[in-house]
């Protein structure tokens, strides 16, 4: 995860089914390619496993710029909503 201006950890959410699936929702600004990105992840205990990464969303962005931001919520239908601000 980049930390340049405002980009870096821009929401995380657990699954609806966390318990079941042991997954979760992490909407954040890698360092390359230059993006922000909804990826879901699998939990074991208290342990990301980062080789689990499944990349959901990719929103091509420009770093020179602030204000950056997401969140993620589920909402209806149990489905995930990602908001953002590129």
């Amino acid at each position: 995860v980049t930390n340049d201006v405002e980009d870096g950890l821009l929401g995380i959410a657990l699954d609806a089914n966390f318990e079941e699936t042991n997954w979760i929702y992490v909407y954040y600004s890698p360092p390359t390619p230059v993006e922000n990105r909804l990826s879901r992840f699998t939990m074991d205990g208290d342990n990301v496993l980062w080789d689990s990464e499944v990349i959901l969303l990719s929103i091509p962005v420009q770093r020179i710029e602030c204000c950056h931001s997401g969140s993620l919520e589920f909402l209806l239908l149990l489905k995930i909503y990602c908001l953002t601000n590129p």
